[in-house]
């Protein structure tokens, strides 16, 4: 029985012998290692991190008895032990080969690539704050890496809300529609490196944020709005249905044209106005919105037709300088009140600009009427003024309607360059004002300072603007024209004379306080000294005056 087993136990070596060697034969002019192979061919890890990785065997191997060896090309990149557990040392790359001998001594190999990384530690965002951006429109996100010199600089984006923005894979983030969302930018290496940040899509666009207007031609300005309207109903989109759209101020008048997503804002000047705010606000979204600062330049007014001066003429013998003009309103809507420039030019070629008074008293506030004018009606004026130098020969007199204002929605419009009346004088045609002192002693006490400056003065004045000081009164400044000085009062014993122009007075200047003249003289009347500050003959000078009190 024994001796059975023997020669059984010979004949399944002989036939295991066979079968080796039919494998060998079979596997010939083949790598002995593609009967065994790694379960991970490329390991990447970071300085002390470890991985263990796996032989596989093909099923036609017989590893009983067999012999493994695992080895590192590069000890100082990563080990290795003798189960195939890597540990990381330091950054390169190098190959683990794991070799394993067959009792038949056939030798079978298997490698694997191994790279230690330097892995991103972070994203750091450049700049601070929310990204904000407008539907349509697209923004690169700037970011860096650090370290700098990590292997993998690629990074993975991801967005919150997808429909409100796309993340590409270069950073670049797309609005699609308004509204909030976050996206996120994680290192490509795996390593957990990641940042997130707030994204804004805004609703409005607008290309610019402030217009001059310069001419009287209109000018447009697109604004992109987010367009909500169904596109299934086919109706046309009104933007006021989704945002809230108002002028502020009365400088322009406007109109929409709208295409799509771009509504173009169509603005025309109207009126002088320091600002005019065009004001856009979405409705579901009210943080998002943007204003347009508008400015109407003094050239882009030019509505002179529409208030023409028809007629004009001086009328003489009447011991002043008095004139009657005819005006016609040609415009669709009433006016209520209308500005006028009135001056003369003397026998040196200067011009002077006068109080004057529309209604033939010396009641109203210089060139203003306040009566109203009718569409289609022509209206007679007249005004007259005494406030010029009496040794002045008078050689031509200009009438000019220089503003209008709509009595129903108060705007008021600027002619700048309206049509000019100029009428030519010689000597002996108009009689010379009467040489008078304007101003009495009061017979009772009167306690208003506003009321008591003007007693004893003594001088007759009008105001003369920037616009006619420096080329008209050899003056640097604007201010108080001397137009007269009377005997015996303030103004004559302070040595003001004809062509002095006050422009100042202690801390004030006539740009800043057309009243400062009554503040001076108030506090000159209270016994305190003042110095008033005037231009004589193109020179600056200083005027010391002080109420001397009563012993």
């Amino acid at each position: 029985m024994k001796k059975g087993i023997s020669i059984l136990a010979v004949l399944l070596m002989v036939l295991l012998a066979g079968a080796v060697s039919a494998l060998a034969e079979e596997n010939a002019g083949q790598p002995v290692s593609a009967l065994i192979w790694m379960d991970q061919q490329n390991v990447m890890l970071i300085p002390g991190k470890n991985r263990t990785i796996n032989v596989q065997y093909d099923p036609s191997v017989q590893r009983a008895g067999s012999v493994t060896e695992w080895k590192s090309s590069d000890e100082q990149v990563a080990t290795v032990n003798g189960f195939g557990s890597i540990t990381a040392v330091g950054r390169g790359k190098a190959v683990i080969t794991c070799t394993v001998t067959l009792n038949t001594g056939d030798v079978l190999r298997a490698e694997s690539a191994v790279e230690v990384i330097q892995p991103v530690e972070s994203i750091v965002l450049e700049g601070e704050g929310e990204i904000q951006l407008s539907f349509g429109s697209e923004v690169r996100t700037a970011f860096r890496i650090e370290p700098a010199d990590a292997n993998r600089q690629d990074l993975e984006w991801t967005a919150e809300d997808p429909e409100v923005v796309q993340a590409d894979a270069d950073g670049t983030i797309h609005g699609l529609k308004a509204g909030r969302t976050r996206v996120t930018a994680r290192a490509a290496d795996g390593y957990g490196a990641n940042v997130t940040m707030e994204v804004v899509v805004s609703s409005v666009e607008a290309e610019t944020q402030e217009v001059t207007l310069e001419t009287p031609e209109e000018v447009r300005i697109p604004v992109r709005l987010e367009n909500r309207a169904d596109p299934e109903s086919g109706e046309e989109w009104d933007p006021a249905a989704d945002y809230q759209i108002r002028l502020e101020g009365r400088g322009v008048r406007w109109t929409t044209e709208t295409e799509g997503d771009v509504t173009t804002f169509v603005l025309r000047p109207e009126a002088m106005e320091e600002e005019t705010r065009l004001i856009i606000q979405d409705k579901q979204f009210p943080q998002f919105g943007t204003e347009i600062l508008i400015h109407v330049a003094e050239s882009a007014i030019c509505d002179a037709q529409k208030l023409p001066v028809v007629s004009a003429q001086l009328l003489s013998g009447t011991g002043a300088l008095t004139y009657q003009l005819e005006m016609t309103n040609n415009a669709d809507a009433e006016i209520g009140e209308v500005g006028f420039l009135v001056d003369y030019r003397d026998q040196f070629g200067d011009t002077h600009y006068l109080y004057s008074n529309t209604d033939g008293t010396l009641q109203n506030y210089q060139y203003v009427t306040t009566f109203n004018i009718q569409p289609g009606e022509t209206r007679p004026l007249m005004g007259r003024t005494e406030a010029f130098r009496s040794d002045d020969l008078i050689k031509e007199v200009r009438l000019a309607v220089y503003y209008y204002r709509f009595v129903e929605t108060g705007k008021k419009v600027y002619i700048p360059d309206s049509e000019l009346f100029w009428f030519s004088t010689k000597k002996g045609e108009m009689p010379r004002p009467e040489k008078k002192d304007p101003y009495l002693e009061p017979e009772v006490e009167i306690t208003d300072k506003a009321e008591r400056i003007s007693y004893n003065l003594y001088a007759t004045m009008c105001d003369l603007y920037s616009y006619a000081a420096k080329p008209f009164c050899r003056s640097y400044h604007s201010g108080k024209y001397v137009a007269q000085v009377g005997k015996d009062g303030w103004a004559e014993g302070w040595g003001l004379i004809p062509q002095d122009v006050i422009y100042g007075a202690d801390e004030w200047v006539w740009e800043d306080d057309p009243f400062f003249l009554n503040r001076a003289l108030a506090r000159f009347y209270d016994g305190e000294k003042v110095t008033l500050k005037v231009v004589r003959n193109g020179e600056e000078i200083e005027i010391p005056i002080e109420k001397k009190k009563k012993e």
